[in-house]
């Protein structure tokens, strides 16, 4: 015979968790193999929380109630909330405007767009959102292009000259090169050649790196090797007062089998290379 809750006597009505756990461990170290019991509820009673198996083997829970004390906010702080907003006397809109937009009263947008307010400052420029002339005029103020067009011309200019020097140079014809005025040479060598400068290595222990250097000695020196593969490197070497050149810890071969042996007057020229991790090296007998 089915009894409705509304006639069983207080205190007999059944409660309506199928587990009671005394904390979370509990409850999440249950084991549940059955499925059917999907959707039933249990009660943590050390917060008072109740929650819903949602899946078995193994159990899993999703939380239906939340503890009092999870809830915060006090009863002063919801005073104080009420009093402030009782006290804003400048809200954006009015609660006959905002009564009057949500039943459909966009005059306030209109407005709004059509500047109709001292309030409302689009940045630094006037006028309205419906005529942008005012803000084109503003953009154009701000360009100067008084000289675009020189600029454009004169680099247009340069460019077949500079090309016309690149072709005489590759030519390499003494008429060709002969009718080169110095300012296409120039150009041709900035734009196309190695326009390297040379650099003054000093000391007794220099890092050789890419480049081309001039050095003269002020005692007998051991040079390091400061190459990465690819690098190569010039050399224009002065012996100072008969001072002498270890290579070892640079040159790994030498073009001819060994080290040159430096003059006593003018210069000698060596050149280095780098091959992976091979130095190789070559010199001219010297030159006064």
């Amino acid at each position: 015979m089915a009894i409705e809750h509304e006639v069983i006597s207080t205190g007999e009505i059944h409660q309506p968790w199928n587990w009671r756990y005394a904390d979370a461990a509990a409850r999440t170290s249950a084991v549940i193999t059955d499925a059917n019991q999907v959707g039933k509820i249990a009660l943590q009673e050390s917060d008072n929380s109740i929650w819903i198996l949602t899946g078995s083997s193994p159990a899993t829970w999703a939380q239906l109630t939340y503890p009092q004390s999870d809830i915060s906010i006090t009863e002063s702080q919801i005073s104080d909330l009420q009093a402030y907003l009782t006290s804003e006397t400048d809200p954006v809109f009015s609660a006959s405007e905002a009564a009057s937009f949500v039943a459909g009263d966009k005059s306030k947008l209109d407005a709004i767009e059509a500047g109709a307010t001292a309030d409302q400052v689009w940045g630094e420029i006037g006028g309205t959102l419906s005529n942008q002339t005012d803000l084109q005029n503003a953009l154009n103020a701000k360009l100067d292009d008084t000289d675009v067009g020189v600029m454009v011309q004169a680099y247009d200019a340069d460019i077949p000259t500079v090309a016309a020097s690149q072709a005489e140079m590759e030519a390499g014809t003494e008429t060709a090169l002969r009718s080169m005025s110095p300012t296409n040479i120039k150009q041709a060598i900035d734009k196309f050649g190695d326009n390297e400068e040379w650099s003054a290595l000093s000391g007794t222990t220099p890092n050789i790196t890419a480049g081309s250097y001039t050095w003269t000695l002020t005692g007998n020196s051991t040079p390091t090797d400061g190459l990465a593969d690819g690098d190569h490197c010039t050399l224009m070497i002065d012996d100072g007062t008969a001072y002498t050149i270890n290579w070892g810890s640079v040159v790994d071969q030498w073009d001819g089998g060994s080290a040159p042996t430096l003059p006593t007057t003018g210069y000698i020229v060596v050149v280095l290379w780098k091959v992976g991790t091979t130095v190789y090296a070559g010199a001219n007998s010297g030159m006064s």
